[in-house]
């Protein structure tokens, strides 16, 4: 799964975190939200973190 840049500073300097299933920018510490929405629609925790880190304001859900 594809995971998209940093929403507040652009940086493709991305980490997951497999302990904590979060995605986190290493540039300026932003984190993904919770995943217990996307859970459903993944197969793994990372795949949810990731969907949330991926999820922008002005784009429709998949």
């Amino acid at each position: 799964m594809d995971v998209k840049p940093c929403p507040f500073c652009g940086s493709y300097n991305i980490a997951i975190d497999k302990c904590t299933s979060r995605v986190r920018c290493k540039d300026c510490f932003a984190t993904s939200g919770l995943i217990s929405k996307y859970l459903s629609k993944a197969e793994r925790k990372e795949d949810a973190a990731i969907m949330a880190w991926n999820t922008r304001v002005n784009e429709k859900d998949d």
